[in-house]
């Protein structure tokens, strides 16, 4: 990731706390374009980024000096610049975030007050569901967009259903919580993650077409094209993930995984004349030659 110039992080720093929020939305933007084309290197870091250009927007929106909580994430952005392994993630507590409501979004965007808080309990089982996934071989491709795992608090105290989500002005971040099984939460992740990557991609393509929609076996209604590919391809991912823990036999889990993959192949054959239409609305013939690839290697196999 290209090193920022003191003299834009200050700069940025120094327009929040004056309150021109409009001039530092500018800023934040600028350094985020200036590192998409070297998001492989932090994934990290580029999230950071992006949280900053978010709550700088935010800030403009509402018309509005920041709070000392929230020019506090400046100040630890400002702090860690230039940290930040290329394979590290940033795991933080959802109480530990700055959360903004977003009427574009149906899931509020959480923000870190410091990337490195301690975290505990649920989090430290993501770890290791984390850990997992990086034996996996393939995770290679999909390690470089994710850079933060935030850790959704249950409600009533006790996970007892998992949730999770991304959003496309949040790159690299994972939003999930830690219910089920190891391997199920291993799962979340490859899954969130295969969607933060297709984000990525499609945002350098013309928008999708709206005015088709196809049948979606996993949310069971018709979806449009930008659904489809999304579902199709992170569910790919995760049928290619279990197929390896099945393989390998990792957990006491084998059955479990085998049935779980054969069930999602399953779903993957039937979308397949879906998802083929689909991927004729991508312009990027290179783009739309490499998800077809990556489906059909998985759902052929």
């Amino acid at each position: 990731m290209m090193s920022l110039t003191p003299s834009l992080s200050e700069l940025l720093w120094s327009e929040i706390k004056s309150g021109r929020t409009k001039v530092a939305c500018d800023i934040a933007k600028v350094i985020s374009i200036s590192s998409v084309g070297t998001l492989p290197a932090s994934a990290l870091r580029f999230s950071r980024l992006r949280q900053v250009q978010v709550l700088a927007q935010h800030l403009v929106e509402e018309q509005r000096q920041p709070t000392d909580r929230e020019e506090a994430i400046v100040r630890d952005f400002i702090s860690q610049e230039g940290h930040g392994a290329a394979d590290e993630v940033a795991t933080t507590d959802e109480k530990s975030c700055l959360m903004i409501a977003d009427r574009r979004n149906l899931a509020p965007v959480l923000i870190p007050f410091r990337l490195y808080e301690p975290t505990f309990g649920a989090s430290t089982t993501i770890g290791r569901a984390l850990a997992l996934v990086e034996r996996w071989p393939a995770w290679e491709s999909l390690r470089r967009h994710l850079g933060q795992i935030i850790v959704l608090s249950p409600p009533d105290g006790e996970d007892t259903e998992s949730k999770s989500y991304t959003l496309t002005m949040t790159p690299c971040v994972i939003y999930m919580n830690a219910a089920g099984s190891l391997q199920e939460i291993a799962e979340t992740i490859v899954h969130e993650s295969a969607h933060n990557q297709l984000n990525e991609l499609l945002s350098l393509t013309p928008p999708l077409r709206l005015n088709s929609k196809w049948f979606s076996p996993w949310k069971k209604t018709y979806r449009p094209a930008f659904g489809i590919l999304h579902a199709c391809y992170a569910f790919s991912q995760v049928s290619m993930f279990l197929r390896w823990l099945g393989e390998v036999g990792v957990g006491d889990w084998v059955e479990d995984v085998r049935r779980r993959r054969l069930a999602e192949h399953s779903r993957l054959a039937t979308v397949r004349a879906a998802f083929l239409a689909a991927c004729e609305q991508i312009e990027n013939a290179g783009l739309r030659e490499w998800l077809t690839t990556n489906f059909e290697s998985e759902a052929a196999t």
